[in-house]
């Protein structure tokens, strides 16, 4: 095995796309890397796999792209009837009332948020709270650590993989003490959950959480709300923090391109909701090929000809296994095709033939660049990929709660203020 073959599997083995440059340079200087190669030595594989555990756990709390799931910040709109807007926000009204009312977001965000809803800002450093990922919320409580205005960072790990036991020290301040937590039932961290929290523009950053711990209950009632309505994990737990809900999207599409050299190909796919008129899918889609191809360009197929030039080329490269001869080319041509296909020479085949074959392996696409793309590293030949999200444009973008009642939402009801609907006290 190689030092390439090795990095890559480390990278699978805890589904990350690459180890990074500063961890690999900290496992070779350690030796090892070293040890992980020599062959013989049972035990360069599992204490590599062990020190790779720390280092990540050392940068716990730092992004984890998940570019499948990302979103362009300005999506590209997608035209939709009046009536269709309406629903949409409607279905996104109910949902959010439907949502605020549940027993477990109620008691989450009276516990642990005071009540109070947070701006995104403080919703982002609440989820990447060392402190908050470990602990249950018991035992923060009893040490005096404050949920919402308290510093954290980790001050050790430590993998008992004999024992099925993980040891996290984290230092939290205030109240300035260094707490330590045993997890039994856990050999190492590529096992453990993780919580992610929606940012501008749909992205997501991803961080592990222990079972039990604060942020591992805001990940239940996330999933909880995600096999409710559909709505992405992520999106759900922006909403419990800050009470800015996701907006229901009857129908949704994606452009993409993708390829080698040799052959690349843009692809197009919707998901539409069965309540969406085929008038609006059909929009859709010519909307998102026309952005593919070219607004105003020609997308007539290809004809019967020059389908037929290519097998006739292709069929005489593979048997002769060389480049084309257009000489001889056009004499064989001329002689098994009617006079009114015929060419009179062989620039004219050849540049009949190599028109042909671009517009059917690699054609010109376009794609509007929204940051999701890039090259792949575990598919060294495809040396461009890239996709483009569009939505629905509807007036009430991101709908707010009709009332401010919902934020403070009992297992029995809404909780009312002294205010009469007069306005007075």
């Amino acid at each position: 095995m190689t030092e390439k073959e090795l990095r890559r599997r480390l990278a699978r083995k805890f589904g990350d796309a690459d180890v990074p440059d500063e961890d690999w340079t900290s496992l070779t200087e350690g030796y090892y890397v070293r040890d992980a190669l020599e062959a013989g030595y049972t035990r360069g594989w599992p204490d590599l796999v062990k020190e790779y555990e720390k280092l990540r756990w050392r940068r716990f709390g730092r992004r984890r792209m998940r570019s499948s799931d990302s979103l362009p910040e300005d999506p590209r709109p997608i035209p939709l009837t009046g009536q269709e807007q309406e629903r949409a926000v409607l279905v996104s009204r109910v949902l959010i009332r439907r949502a605020s009312a549940l027993p477990s977001v109620g008691r989450f965000r009276r516990s642990v948020l005071a009540g109070k809803p947070l701006s995104p800002e403080k919703a982002a450093g609440f989820v990447s709270s060392p402190a908050l990922a470990i602990f249950p919320k018991e035992e923060l409580e009893a040490a005096r650590v404050p949920f919402l205005t308290h510093e954290s960072f980790e001050a050790g790990l430590h993998s008992h993989v004999d024992q099925n036991r993980v040891t996290a020290a984290v230092f939290c301040s205030p109240p300035g003490l260094a707490l330590t937590r045993t997890i039994d039932g856990v050999s190492s961290l590529a096992d453990l959950d993780y919580i992610a929290i929606a940012k501008r523009g749909g992205k997501a950053d991803a961080y592990q959480v222990l079972p039990g711990s604060v942020l591992d209950d805001l990940r239940f009632i996330g999933a909880d709300l995600n096999s409710r309505y559909m709505w992405r994990p992520e999106d759900a737990v922006a909403f419990v923090l800050t009470n800015q809900p996701p907006l229901h999207l009857p129908i949704v599409g994606w452009t993409e391109r993708q390829g080698s050299s040799d052959f690349h190909r843009g692809t197009i796919r919707i998901e539409a909701e069965a309540s969406v008129s085929a008038a609006s899918v059909t929009r859709t889609y010519r909307r998102l090929q026309a952005s593919l191809i070219g607004y105003g360009r020609d997308n007539r197929p290809i004809g019967p000809r020059s389908l037929f030039l290519i097998d006739f080329v292709e069929e005489w490269r593979w048997q002769r296994e060389a480049e084309p001869d257009y000489g001889e080319l056009l004499t064989l041509w001329n002689e098994v095709v009617h006079e009114q296909y015929q060419y009179v020479d062989r620039y004219k085949l050849k540049h009949a033939y190599e028109n042909a074959v671009r517009r059917l392996l690699t054609p010109d696409l376009h794609l509007i660049d929204d940051g999701v793309s890039g090259d792949s590293p575990d598919t060294p030949f495809v040396f461009k990929c890239g996709r483009t999200r569009w939505e629905p444009v509807i007036p009430w973008v991101r709908p707010n709660p009709p009332t401010d009642h919902i934020f403070d939402h009992k297992a029995g009801g809404p909780v009312h203020d002294a205010t009469d609907e007069s306005g007075t006290s």
